[in-house]
């Protein structure tokens, strides 16, 4: 084989193994942010909650703001949700950080806050994203929207399949007795030969290193919502009455300067 077929060999090879590894970590986080859905809709299902739809901008946006919080090592809200998104008449989200995505559920259903939005009954959207950072913590940010526009509910999520039955375990027949074997005559053994004393080192004593205890990787969430002002339509102020009005106003205004003016032009005369 040549040196260009075998150079050519390895790229490919090379480029096959990032291929793989680049489409493994999404589909990592696809499944992490499925459990968090799978969660908050099986307790929306048992309070008679319609679930949550997967929005495909929620989750977009949800993914570069777990993103940030991973690369900066801040959690905090993202404060461009409302213009980041589009249709909403009510908006939430829940974003926290932990060592499993577990414990964060755990802690989203223990906060009442975080609870609250998880289970009310005007969103009917969702995106949820998880970062995972170099030192193994979590950080998911869950988006919630209300639609401004009427649209018909989901449909209820699919119950969970029973587990199956157990299969009847096959015990095995005993085994017939042996009849046990005479015992074999002793050998005669040989004359002792002088005991010669043997020293026994000292054990060594190994000392173990002593390291510092890494830190753990703290749980925190933080929870908000926000609604959109209804608009306001701006009245007309030119209505029927007051147009009237005006020219009441106008027509009052008109005789009580012609009033003055002719009082005005008779006293000049009369002077």
């Amino acid at each position: 084989m040549s040196g260009r077929v075998r150079l050519g060999a390895l790229a490919v090879l090379i480029t096959v193994g990032a291929s793989f590894f680049a489409f493994a970590r999404p589909a990592a986080a696809d499944s992490n942010s499925d459990y968090f859905v799978s969660s908050i809709n099986a307790i929306r299902t048992s309070r008679g909650l319609a679930p949550l739809a997967v929005d495909g901008q929620l989750t977009s946006v949800a993914a570069g703001w777990a993103q940030q919080m991973s690369a900066d090592n801040t959690l905090e809200h993202n404060p461009n949700l409302a213009g980041q998104i589009s249709g909403w008449k009510t908006a939430g989200e829940n974003v926290g950080t932990g060592p499993t995505i577990e414990s964060i559920e755990a802690a989203f259903e223990a906060s009442p806050h975080h609870f609250e939005n998880m289970v009310d009954p005007a969103y009917n959207d969702i995106g949820v994203a998880v970062a995972q950072a170099g030192n193994g913590t979590y950080w998911v940010t869950e988006d919630f929207k209300q639609s401004s526009g009427a649209r018909p509910a989901p449909a209820p999520a699919p119950a969970r399949p029973a587990p199956p039955a157990p299969r009847p375990v096959a015990h095995a027949a005993p085994r017939p007795a042996t009849t046990p074997r005479p015992a074999a005559a002793p050998r005669p053994q040989p004359a002792a030969a002088a005991a010669v004393p043997v020293t026994t080192p000292a054990p060594a004593t190994t000392v173990a290193p002593t390291t510092a205890p890494v830190p753990p990787v703290p749980l925190v969430v933080l929870g908000a919502s926000t609604k959109r002002a209804p608009e306001v339509p701006v009245q007309n102020p030119f209505t029927p009455a007051n147009l009237t009005g005006l020219i009441a106003l106008v027509v009052l205004g008109a005789s009580m300067a012609l009033v003055v003016r002719v009082r005005m032009t008779r006293t000049t005369v009369a002077a």
